[in-house]
């Protein structure tokens, strides 16, 4: 965005080094100035190949790493926290997962970290975010039905738990878009098996109270698989699949009007 509310041209970025191949589904996130993704489904089958990405030379590498790898999978979260990145189950093409595995960033190895406590069921497509000392995660796909439950895993106490959240909880889904600002997550659209979805919810992680975020002007339509980032106070999603086709739209939200604006590209978009 070149200034508040005012488009700024789409443009391709050059890159260089060992470029990944095309892909959905991979696990990505960021840490300092470094784009981490892992696996994702190729077309082919699921991944478990691994990138970094330097977001100032531009230039993708591949991570070369001692220790256990998670396995191909697909529909996953990764996460940071004091230098060591975490993933939680996915798909692998025949099943779904549950296992947790942490890569630190200076020794780079993998390991599984054993499940003590009440950890979740197997699923892909959910939300998860860090909050304090704490892995959060909502919702998903388990193989056979679509969630709205909430766990936590304590990184003091390696413990799983279940959480009992309170408020407007969101209905079962699988692949909505999240963001965390501050102590909320917010999460918008989503599949539930049926339909596609635009309702749009926040949830407090101090005390998992859940609200839905009232809606006006130019609302997204329903869709999952798109993406969001917070910028400048405004929400901003973009793309997904709707059922029927790929989007490539871009809106945002302002929190203090409450209104959703479609962002008319000053150039073509990504398709």
């Amino acid at each position: 965005m070149s200034k508040r509310g005012a488009p700024s041209p789409w443009r391709a970025v050059h890159c260089r080094g060992c470029t990944p191949g095309p892909r959905s589904g991979a696990a990505s996130v960021i840490v300092g100035k470094v784009l981490y993704m892992f696996g994702g489904y190729g077309g082919n089958g699921r991944l478990d190949d691994f990138y970094e990405f330097n977001l100032e030379t531009r230039e993708w590498s591949r991570v070369e790493y001692g220790g256990q790898s998670p396995g191909v999978r697909e529909n996953n979260g990764f996460v940071e926290l004091g230098g060591r990145l975490y993933l939680f189950g996915g798909y692998n093409g025949s099943q779904w997962l549950n296992d947790f595995h942490e890569f630190d960033l200076d020794t780079r190895r993998w390991r599984k970290v054993e499940p003590r406590g009440q950890p979740p069921a197997s699923r892909f497509g959910y939300v998860s975010v860090v909050h304090a000392d704490r892995f959060v995660l909502f919702g998903g796909y388990d193989g056979q039905q679509w969630l709205n439950d909430t766990h936590e895993h304590n990184f003091t106490t390696g413990l799983w738990r279940p959480v009992r959240a309170t408020g407007q909880l969101p209905g079962i889904r699988s692949c909505p878009s999240w963001c965390k600002e501050g102590r909320d997550v917010y999460v918008f659209g989503g599949y539930d098996g049926v339909q596609r979805m635009n309702d749009f919810y926040a949830c407090d992680l101090e005390n998992y109270v859940w609200r839905q975020i009232p809606c006006l002007g130019t609302v997204p339509s329903p869709r999952y698989f798109h993406s969001c980032v917070m910028h400048q106070g405004s929400l901003h999603v973009f793309g997904g699949y709707n059922g029927s086709e790929r989007l490539n739209d871009m809106y945002a939200y302002d929190f203090t009007t409450h209104h959703w604006r479609q962002l008319a590209p000053a150039s073509p978009s990504p398709g």
